[in-house]
């Protein structure tokens, strides 16, 4: 994807963030003009040790269950509208409270965890019987656009700052 990011004439520059810069590098991954690679503050680093733990126990019970193929969601309890004014999963003439409406869920590609026979029989990532796995909102962020780059950036300064007020107190 990197390679052919940096051919296109539109692209400027790609910057990578990431808390694996030692691994990008000993794969040849070099910093330069067009590629910038930005540490990722521990804070952003939602795929800790914990996260990946729960994530392959939730495989396993899942698979103990009869699932084949859990994956991450992120949950919404909101009212959602069509782009033509049609409210989604509500009325908007019985408002309800938020937290009592179904919830939707959103596949945000963030982790994907499958059997070879799961993926040969689907010839995909999710199987015939995905089990669903939310995962903690920051680690489920995706940068697409530059406001969810923003949101990441001050996410970031605020887990700063107020770690630095718990030390200093």
């Amino acid at each position: 994807m990197l390679d052919e990011l940096l051919e296109l004439p539109l692209v400027a520059q790609v910057v990578i963030n990431t808390d694996a810069e030692a691994e990008l590098t000993a794969a040849g991954l070099t910093a330069g003009d067009h590629v910038v690679i930005r540490t990722r503050c521990a804070e952003l680093c939602g795929l800790s040790g914990a996260t990946i733990t729960r994530a392959w126990r939730t495989y396993v019970d899942a698979c103990d269950e009869g699932f084949d193929s859990p994956f991450t969601l992120n949950r919404y309890q909101t009212r959602f509208y069509q782009a033509d004014g049609p409210p989604i999963g509500h009325n908007p003439d019985n408002l309800i409270p938020t937290q009592d409406l179904k919830p939707w869920y959103e596949e945000n590609s963030c982790r994907y965890i499958f059997s070879q026979a799961s993926s040969r029989l689907t010839d995909a990532r999710i199987g015939r019987r995905p089990k669903l796995f939310e995962p903690p909102p920051l680690a489920s962020v995706d940068i697409d656009e530059p406001k969810d780059w923003e949101l990441v950036d001050r996410t970031s300064q605020v887990a700063i700052e107020r770690r630095q007020e718990m030390l200093c107190a």
